[in-house]
């Protein structure tokens, strides 16, 4: 089966139907896509059998795809600049190539753990190029000026490229007004019950995403079961997901997929929301 193949495969047994622009990066390894959690100074990291594997980038090949919207939070870009320029060609080492420099101010409006950057760029026959950066760890409120350099080689005839912010593999909206933020699910479940706080009590599901049905060759839908340990945020957010136990990896594939897009209604105590771990069980 050709990559092509491989990922229309992948879109139509893992995707969900309806798309708003948002993404979701995955790695090739051993015929299979697989969720891409964070990136290393030497590769990605994915979940394979419950356990994290770093695939290097050396022979690596990624794609990003469309997932239905997801808003985890977003981040406020400022004094964003991405340049390309010839590299000096006395440099006979590298004259084959330009220079491409991204620079931009960050500021999340909520912390962010294990992101990353990826660039893409597609060439004229449609295939893609892409370089992932990981991101520092980035505090709620907090600026960082990021500044990636490096070099493009000529012969890919590449055009512009996209620059995609990720985290648990799903891109985070991006802003230039950091005002502009969605309501957290806290302030959603306070405006509808209309008060302005919650009293004390436990972790609530407030938005999930319904897993899509995974067939057989003959079009019969198939059962498994999958154990999710995620962490949801005081906002009610997922920060963390992680399968633990699982009938077949399709299935935890499936759910690493709708995951992060669930939102809860946090866990409340002595009248503050609380950050809290679950393990969330899923039938199929």
């Amino acid at each position: 089966m050709n990559l092509k193949s491989l990922i229309l495969a992948a879109i139509g047994l893992l995707f969900l139907q309806v798309s708003y622009g948002q993404k979701v990066a995955l790695a090739l390894h051993e015929n299979q896509f697989h969720v891409v959690q964070h990136a290393t100074e030497r590769g990605v990291i994915i979940f394979l059998n419950g356990e994290e594997k770093e695939l290097p980038f050396s022979n690596l090949k990624m794609v990003l795809s469309d997932v239905a919207e997801y808003l985890p939070g977003y981040i406020q870009t400022q004094n964003n600049s991405a340049t390309t320029s010839d590299f000096d060609e006395e440099n006979r080492g590298i004259a084959d190539s330009h220079v491409f420099l991204h620079e931009v101010d960050l500021t999340p409006n909520r912390g962010l753990k294990g992101a990353f950057i990826t660039y893409q760029w597609i060439r004229p026959d449609n295939t893609n190029y892409m370089i992932s950066v990981p991101l520092a760890d980035m505090k709620a409120g907090e600026s960082h000026h990021l500044r990636n350099r490096f070099y493009v080689p000529n012969r890919f005839k590449l055009v512009d490229p996209g620059i995609h912010y990720m985290t648990m593999g799903h891109e985070v909206a991006t802003s230039e007004n950091l005002d502009a933020a969605p309501k957290t699910p806290y302030e959603q479940v306070c405006e509808q019950l209309g008060v302005s706080a919650l009293p004390d009590g436990n972790l609530k599901p407030f938005r999930m995403v319904p897993n899509p049905p995974i067939n057989d060759a003959e079009g019969n839908a198939r059962t498994g079961f999958v154990h999710l340990q995620m962490r949801i945020d005081e906002n009610g957010f997922v920060t963390l997901i992680k399968p633990v136990k699982y009938s077949e990896w399709v299935f935890a594939k499936t759910v690493q997929m709708t995951a992060p897009f669930f939102e809860f209604q946090p866990k409340i105590k002595d009248g503050k929301p609380v950050a809290t771990g679950v393990t969330v069980p899923f039938k199929f």
